[in-house]
């Protein structure tokens, strides 16, 4: 029998609470931040850390967070907009316009740019319904629903719904059933 006492090379302690492997797996460089009425802003940047979009050209990793590429593009939509003619009152955080939130979407590599208005739920479900629609996860939909100016990531069509996500609710539907107004989709 082996003497307790004695000491085993293979034997050691750990000096931190995490193990090595999970400080390798960690996904905290993920993590967007929740930031008051900025749901735009959160929606673009959840849209490049699912779909692995570089952001101005740098992929989100361990050294550049989803936390630096939001207030990157926090930054940018705020220059942006308060030298730019197109806009009569400059953005200075918070609730973001769709047109804003296209410009600086495509500024930073986000998405394509393009924004559509849409007058009602039937059509914006006819649009998302139509095969040749290719944005589900990639595109914003911004939305007036009992007087409160929403942005949510949209997941498609499912029977007689449209899935999106948001930082605020999560998981959510859109019903037909339900008065949206001002609706925006971004891509």
């Amino acid at each position: 029998m082996e003497d307790p006492n004695s000491l085993d090379i293979n034997f050691h302690v750990p000096l931190t609470r995490s193990s090595p492997q999970e400080l390798i797996n960690s996904t905290s460089y993920k993590e967007v931040p929740v930031e008051a009425n900025e749901c735009m802003l959160n929606a673009l940047l959840k849209i490049a850390v699912i779909n692995g979009i570089p952001v101005y050209q740098r992929y989100i990793n361990s050294t550049y967070t989803a936390k630096q590429a939001y207030y990157a593009v926090r930054d940018s939509a705020i220059k942006y907009s308060q030298n730019s003619s197109l806009y009569e009152k400059p953005y200075g955080g918070g609730a973001m316009t769709p047109k804003l939130g296209a410009e600086v979407g495509e500024k930073s590599n986000i998405l394509h740019g393009n924004l559509i208005k849409i007058s009602n739920f039937n059509e914006l479900y006819r649009l998302l319904s139509n095969p040749e629609w290719q944005y589900d996860r990639k595109c914003v939909i911004n939305f007036t629903y009992k007087g409160e100016s929403h942005s949510s990531i949209c997941y498609g069509i499912k029977n007689d719904y449209i899935k999106i996500y948001s930082t605020q609710n999560g998981n959510e539907r859109m019903y037909s059933t339900n008065q949206y107004t001002n609706i925006s989709i971004i891509y």
